[in-house]
């Protein structure tokens, strides 16, 4: 239906500045050796590049914390250079503290003094011009309007707008051409003249409704368009692409099949296990002592059980396992039976919920993804009386169970703890977002939100963006249950 993915289209463009940012500083600092020494390739520069490689990846870590990468977040100008030198600056700290303790890496007073206008200079013109206009592209579009239902999703589109889509006008199928008043060529459809006006406005897509990709009548001008290099899309693409997540209330089996059949799934899974098992062991080793620390906690605050506790949660494909936690709460706390855990839970012991915000909690689950049981980025694992629930009251839900379910994932990140069958439902709606888009790339950027959201404490949910979601989808939807009855 599509001919390629904005989505993936900005996750690249992303994924190619987070890479250019680490690389200006590493020229900046070898430049900065080069006019010192007087040298293009001076012996010394070798001795920087523990500390180069180190600062080339916190860099752009740093920068896409702040929300630099995204042309969804408003940031003025000056602010911009202001959040650009902060985060130079700290990426010129690590630097220094490696050169305390690496004295070959060291850099000289008179390379930084040389490096640091230079780099920043280059950051700078990198994030003015190539991010601007490569983030800040918005594809041309034009909507298919078959009935006045599909009027009513157009307007509410033009009165919300979305992120990377330039609404430029609709094209009425139901009107013929006419001059004067009267009819040019009766019986002759505007719709027929569809691919000479996308050309001559140079659309970059159309949006369609279901019924109007299922309609025969329509099939053949579609068809011409599409192979013309003009992107077919519904409102559930626009959805993806401009808000990355996917309104239940838009998915039915057809886009299920789409998102399971992509050709990259495969490829994702090979990797996704070396990554899994590499990250494991990075975060392992650098996060032990805060597990010891947390460990020594749980034994003080509730000495009444065990440090740890398992509990059997469902993995990829229904098969269930034990997920290895910190205990956070009293020993008593399930002596109702099984609840869903909550934000602020008063069934946590003193200092309990601390451990649960800042998820030390979760770091022996390291030990799941080490076994194979869980995978680093995923959707998380719910517990299998609480799993059969939510299936039969959130459609789909199931789906999560095809991919293995992750320590953090795309719906810990954009969405609160939840504890109802609603927010079951909203996380749901990221889970198959993140389920059609899985690559390595977009598992990196999770693990950084996962690191913002722990150093800063929780998630910010946008009620804007629930409130835009929820009334374009709920538009949407009676639009195509209205089309299915008529048809």
């Amino acid at each position: 239906m599509t001919n390629r993915s904005h989505s993936k289209d900005i996750w690249l463009a992303v994924r190619t500045h987070f890479m250019l940012d680490g690389l200006i500083l590493m020229l900046g600092v070898a430049l900065g050796s080069a006019l010192r020494f007087n040298d293009p390739l001076p012996e010394r520069l070798s001795d920087y590049l523990p500390a180069l490689l180190a600062a080339g990846f916190a860099l752009p870590c740093m920068i896409y914390g702040a929300g630099l990468y995204s042309n969804r977040i408003h940031i003025r100008h000056r602010y911009r250079l202001v959040v650009l030198a902060l985060c130079y600056g700290g990426a010129l700290i690590l630097m220094l503290s490696l050169g305390s303790l690496i004295l070959d890496a060291r850099l000289g007073r008179g390379v930084l003094l040389i490096s640091m206008p230079l780099t920043y200079l280059m950051l700078v013109l990198h994030h003015g011009l190539l991010i601007r206009r490569s983030l800040g592209v918005r594809d041309r579009v034009v909507m298919l309007v078959s009935s006045d239902a599909d009027m009513l999703v157009w307007q509410r589109l033009k009165k919300v707008g979305a992120p990377f889509y330039q609404l430029t006008g609709l094209v009425d199928t139901r009107q013929e051409f006419t001059e004067g008043g009267a009819s040019v060529d009766p019986g002759h459809s505007v719709l027929e003249d569809l691919p000479e006006l996308v050309n001559n406005l140079r659309i970059d897509s159309v949006l369609c409704t279901k019924s109007q990709l299922r309609d025969p009548r329509l099939a053949n001008v579609l068809r011409n368009v599409s192979f013309s290099g003009v992107r077919l899309v519904t409102l559930a693409d626009i959805m993806e692409d401009a808000y990355r997540l996917v309104p239940l209330s838009l998915v039915d089996l057809e886009w299920l099949l789409h998102a399971s059949t992509l050709p990259h799934r495969s490829y994702v899974r090979k990797w996704k296990r070396l990554f899994d098992v590499v990250i494991s062991l990075v975060v392992g080793l650098l996060s032990f002592p805060i597990l010891l620390a947390g460990m020594i906690w749980v034994r003080l605050a509730s000495p009444g059980g065990p440090v740890f506790f398992k509990q059997v949660r469902s993995g990829r494909l229904g098969k269930t396992f034990q997920v290895l936690k910190l205990r956070t709460m009293r020993v008593d706390a399930e002596a109702n039976g099984p609840q869903w855990a909550k934000k602020n839970d008063n069934r946590t012991f003193p200092g309990g919920g601390l451990l649960r915000k800042f998820r030390v909690d979760e770091i022996p689950q390291l030990l799941n993804i080490l076994r194979g049981e869980m995978s680093f980025v995923g959707p998380r694992p719910e517990r299998p009386e609480f799993e059969d629930q939510l299936a039969l009251e959130i459609p789909y839900f199931r789906e999560r169970l095809l991919v293995a379910p992750g320590l953090t994932g795309w719906a810990q990140v954009n969405y609160p703890y939840g504890a109802t069958v609603e927010d079951a439902r909203r996380k749901l709606e990221y889970d198959l977002y993140y389920m059609k888009h899985m690559t390595i790339t977009l598992d990196l950027f999770i693990l950084l939100d996962t690191a913002r959201i722990v150093i800063g404490g929780g998630v910010n949910q946008r009620a804007e963006l629930e409130s835009v979601v929820r009334d374009l989808a709920g538009v949407a939807s009676r639009v195509d249950a209205t089309a299915n009855t008529l048809g």
